[in-house]
């Protein structure tokens, strides 16, 4: 398992934990493509997995993913394509391998959420006076 970043189609940017090749498909919803890779120095690399057909098969615009390859390329986001489907960022050593994201591109991404959960709690009782909270997410899913 590897500790990645999935960037959203909604705004949401999250950890989430991968296990291969099948756990990266499933995350971009198909089959895989490395859209964008870099380094943060000391030997630290990363990806950003995209699905290779989520322009063709009409994905939702994923506009996160598009401010954090122009940020990441130096380019301003008029010069970043659309960007299709939910994106997965993790790391990888050098040689190939997928490693878990560096910490500091995962911070970079998460800061670019356009929001975080949760949106708002929800607290009920029980007829004993029991607290009891829900999470409750507003038109997102």
């Amino acid at each position: 398992m590897n500790k990645g970043i999935v960037i959203r189609t909604n705004g949401k940017v999250e950890p989430i934990q991968v296990d291969g090749l099948t756990g990266m498909q499933e995350v971009v919803g198909g089959f895989i493509e490395c859209a964008l890779t870099g380094d943060v120095g000391n030997d630290e690399h990363w990806d950003l997995w995209a699905n290779e057909e989520g322009r063709l098969v009409g994905l939702p615009m994923n506009q996160v993913a598009r401010v954090f390859c122009a940020e990441q390329l130096g380019s301003p986001i008029e010069e970043i394509l659309s960007l299709h489907g939910d994106f997965l960022l993790l790391g990888h050593d050098g040689e190939g391998a997928t490693i878990d994201c560096p910490q500091s591109i995962a911070d970079m991404a998460l800061s670019m959420a356009m929001f975080n959960e949760p949106t708002a709690t929800l607290t009920t009782y029980s007829d004993d006076g029991e607290a009891q909270q829900e999470v409750v997410l507003w038109g997102d899913e």
